[in-house]
């Protein structure tokens, strides 16, 4: 089975150069995004998730 770490990350709605800045960084990490929900009318929360690797401790 394979086990999952998670993240977050809170960008501006409207700013698509810090959304995609975001999403390259993390992408290159390894982390995929999964959800993104509105926070309030200015934001917008990120969810990633990528998988453990072995030996590595879920933070």
């Amino acid at each position: 089975m394979t086990t999952f770490e998670y993240a977050t990350e809170i960008v501006p709605a409207r700013d698509e150069k810090k959304t995609n800045q975001a999403l390259e960084q993390l992408g290159s990490q390894g982390w995929e995004l999964v959800s993104a929900v509105p926070v309030g009318l200015t934001h917008t929360r990120l969810f990633f998730k990528r998988p453990v690797t072995s030996g590595a401790e879920v933070a």
